[in-house]
């Protein structure tokens, strides 16, 4: 109870099928999802439910998950609020009412939002295929997905809300129509995916100088998640299972000194500080992007920490009393960091040990 525990979750999920399940019948006998006021209870739950995607789209909280998402996006759903719905609703005492209005009249404002924050994402990555739980922003996520449903939707001849001028704006910045949300939902791969990450990969190697992708990696979030798929597959196919892994696949990673077993991951269950390894994976973060460890002041509780564990380095060496352990100088070893204190980092290391 301490934790918010829900004991009445197994409930929750079956009243939400029973009223899907009304939905889909509806659907069936009719063919569309105009509701009449004669079933006033379904027609609030489907709205209740295109209010809770519309708090998904815009980063807030919300009931609605993944696995409801895609059942009704089964019945080709229109997510867009009909303009009866919204007045209709407003004269309700729901508490959805008072919103029904403000989501259909601000949808274009949504959209540009988070068209925005896939232009950032491609900006920063090079694509648009927003891996599947993207962490930094699980809506950018589900609305892309969406614009593909949408279009498809268009193209079926069915009512949709994606527009001629929304097409243009994604293509515009290399949006990929083709890709299928079953394969960003399981995550599996076709072999150009997996040649594409590869080669990405590669690329990584060349400038770190190792396969060890950290986790999160803002710098391409995608290839973090496809790194941790590869060993996720490989040790499911030791153990007999039907994976996607191949001979040939084990080959080619092994050719670019691929680590099965990190000795990055070993380290991590030596050294148990949370706390330390927290500040360690942003370092570990920081490289990975920049290639050094020049951090700015910008970031400057992560250039305070590296400086005192080069401090705490030091004292190690002349056998002064010291926290940091051999399992964190491995640690910090296997980034390649240099030891030297930098005469700014030890005054400002000094100053805040006083």
């Amino acid at each position: 109870n301490d934790i918010g525990f829900e004991w009445v979750a197994s409930t929750n999920k079956k009243a939400w099928m029973k009223w899907y399940g009304q939905l889909k019948q509806f659907y069936l006998r009719e063919g569309h999802f105009r509701i009449p006021n004669t079933q006033r209870a379904l027609k609030d739950w489907l709205f209740g439910q295109r209010l809770q995607y519309r708090k998904l789209q815009e980063s807030e909280d919300t009931q609605l998950t993944i696995e409801k998402i895609e059942l009704l996006n089964a019945l080709s759903i229109d997510w867009f609020v009909p303009q009866e719905d919204s007045s209709s609703t407003t004269n309700d005492t729901s508490p959805s009412g008072s919103k029904a209005k403000w989501i259909g009249h601000n949808t274009d404002v949504i959209w540009t939002t988070q068209y925005e924050k896939l232009r950032e994402f491609k900006a920063r990555v090079g694509h648009c295929r927003v891996p599947h739980r993207y962490e930094e922003s699980p809506s950018l996520e589900f609305w892309v997905r969406q614009q593909r449903c949408d279009y498809n939707q268009l193209k079926r001849g069915k009512h949709s809300p994606m527009t001629t001028r929304r097409i243009q704006m994604l293509n515009d910045i290399g949006f990929e129509w083709d890709v299928s949300s079953r394969e960003e939902a399981t995550g599996k791969d076709t072999d150009a995916t997996w040649t594409t990450r590869y080669e990405e990969l590669k690329d990584f190697k060349a400038r770190m100088g190792h396969c060890r992708v950290p986790h999160p990696f803002r710098g391409n979030p995608s290839l973090a998640f496809w790194v941790r798929q590869q060993r996720c597959d490989y040790n499911n196919l030791k153990r007999g299972k039907h994976v996607r892994m191949t001979t040939e696949r084990i080959k080619k990673l092994n050719d670019i000194g691929f680590e099965w077993d990190t000795s990055l991951a070993k380290g991590r269950k030596k050294c148990d500080d949370k706390a330390w390894m927290k500040w360690y994976g942003k370092l570990e973060e920081f490289y990975a992007c920049e290639g050094h460890f020049r951090i700015p002041s910008t970031q400057r509780a992560l250039k305070d920490w590296l400086s005192g564990q080069r401090i705490q380095y030091r004292m190690a060496q002349e056998n002064e009393d010291r926290k940091i352990t051999t399992e964190k100088i491995e640690l910090l070893n296997s980034l390649s960091i240099d030891w030297s204190v930098a005469q700014e980092d030890s005054s400002n290391a000094m100053r805040d040990s006083q």
